[in-house]
């Protein structure tokens, strides 16, 4: 699946100061269903709460808007972090390049 090009898009950035330090994208794959998507957080600033942040910004956002699901594919090294959000693996596991992921899902009952 890939992301609609376009204004419909929501990019989510977070600042220290002028420096964007993280940013995700929310990308519309059709009505109700929104994947996650560039998701990342600066090397120097990881581990300081900006993505747990910049999810529950996210996670508010599709509630707000009335989305009913939310996909993503994780890097295997972080379905941790996702879990927490009450995401969970669906599919097999699956390469890109050379780092191994998994398709995750988020039910929001919108």
């Amino acid at each position: 699946m890939s992301c609609t090009p376009g204004p419909e898009a929501m990019h989510l950035g977070a600042f220290q100061g002028e420096r964007l330090v993280g940013c995700l994208s929310l990308c519309p794959l059709r009505p109700g269903l929104v994947q996650l998507r560039k998701f990342a957080v600066a090397a120097d600033c990881q581990g300081m709460g900006i993505g747990g942040q910049l999810m529950h910004e996210a996670l508010a956002i599709c509630r707000q808007t009335g989305i009913q699901r939310l996909e993503l594919d994780a890097r295997s090294s972080a379905l941790g972090f996702y879990e927490k959000f009450g995401m969970v693996p669906m599919g097999e596991v699956f390469f890109k390049g050379p780092i191994e992921h998994q398709r995750m899902a988020l039910d929001l009952g919108n």
